[in-house]
């Protein structure tokens, strides 16, 4: 029997701390802080089998991997 052994990541950068959604929009990117901090008070950024990655940001072929050409053309319209 194979056991497999539990793995956890997180992927956080602090300049997900940059962008806003807008001040209507219900998610609000400092949660993402805010989670991080209240996972590392409990410690659970440090058991054995987890690790926080700091991510790149996406490359706009990489976007495209996963969205339209013409969403991504809408996104940059709002930005």
């Amino acid at each position: 029997m194979t056991v497999m052994q539990n793995k956890t990541a997180l992927i956080y950068s602090p300049e997900f701390s940059r962008f806003s959604l807008g001040k209507d929009h219900p998610f609000k990117l400092r949660r993402f802080r805010l989670a991080l901090e209240l996972m590392t008070e409990y410690g659970l950024t440090v058991l054995p089998h987890a690790k926080v990655f700091e991510c790149e940001p996406a490359s706009e072929k990489d976007i495209l991997n996963f969205h339209s050409q013409k969403y991504l053309a809408k996104l940059k319209e709002f930005s």
